[in-house]
């Protein structure tokens, strides 16, 4: 079996800057074969230490892929996000308040760097996103309620673009937003709201200059996943967690990071 033409006949299975993990036919690997597909090449490699099964390969795009991948990173106009008259100041709710002090969310808010407030109809701590030119796109709020039959996180937009905390040239790649809230004062973060990494999220990580993945353990696979991809354009590495961020003060996480201050 040809190895080149059976990963590109697999990759375009694959959505532009996504991954996938697959039964590797060259081993027989059960889901050990690992491709990330970045657009203008692809990234292989199996897992199973007996297979010697990976590399990486530039494809040649058709105009029409050229068009579709220059429109949908550099084109695509974001909608601005209207605040509703139910999202009021944190401070307003003591519950809210005492969410946002117990995961280390309040310094990043008292420097400016991040808005919070609470949706009064909902019951959700708010935290607002914007996009890479500063403008109001989003927001993702946390239940606070006790009713189990609600989703944890909710997006009130699909906006696509990452919560981000900007403080440094160091980017944390974290799952929520209160861990990259807590992040703040060590590094920059990003927060992908689950263990997905979108497409629309890379272009948020081009100015950085190294890239930590920090998520839970039982997320380990996935934060290899997308180490793999972006490790191809910035120096990336992945930290794997014994407890989330959100939960330990800036020397604690500067420590787990590895981050000289």
């Amino acid at each position: 079996m040809n190895v080149h033409s059976w990963i590109q006949k697999e990759v375009k299975r694959i959505p532009r800057f996504g991954s996938k993990r697959v039964d590797c036919p060259f081993c027989g690997g059960i889901k050990t074969l690992s491709i990330t597909n970045s657009g203008p090449s692809v990234v292989w490699n199996c897992f199973r230490a007996s297979c010697p099964t990976k590399g990486s390969k530039k494809y040649e795009q058709s105009i029409e892929s050229l068009r579709e991948r220059h429109y949908n990173r550099e084109a695509k106009e974001d909608i601005p996000f209207i605040i509703p008259q139910h999202f009021v100041p944190y401070t307003n709710e003591e519950k809210c308040v005492k969410y946002f002090e117990d995961n280390n969310c309040l310094h990043a808010c008292k420097n400016y760097m991040s808005d919070l407030r609470y949706d009064v109809r909902h019951d959700r701590a708010i935290f607002l996103i914007n996009n890479d030119q500063g403008m109001l796109v989003d927001a993702a709020g946390r239940y606070l309620g006790v009713n189990k039959d609600k989703p944890k996180w909710l997006r009130y937009a699909a906006s696509g673009v990452p919560y981000t905390v900007v403080y440094n040239g160091i980017l944390t790649i974290v799952e929520d937003c209160a861990s990259a809230n807590a992040c703040y004062g060590v590094t920059s973060s990003m927060a992908l709201l689950g263990t997905k990494f979108l497409g629309s999220y890379f272009p948020y990580t081009r100015d950085f200059n190294k890239i930590i993945i920090a998520l839970d353990e039982d997320a380990f696979d996935k934060a290899v996943d997308i180490q793999r991809f972006l490790d191809y354009y910035i120096q990336t590495e992945v930290v794997k967690l014994e407890r989330d961020l959100k939960y330990e003060s800036p020397d604690r996480i500067s420590e787990i990071l590895k981050i000289n201050k």
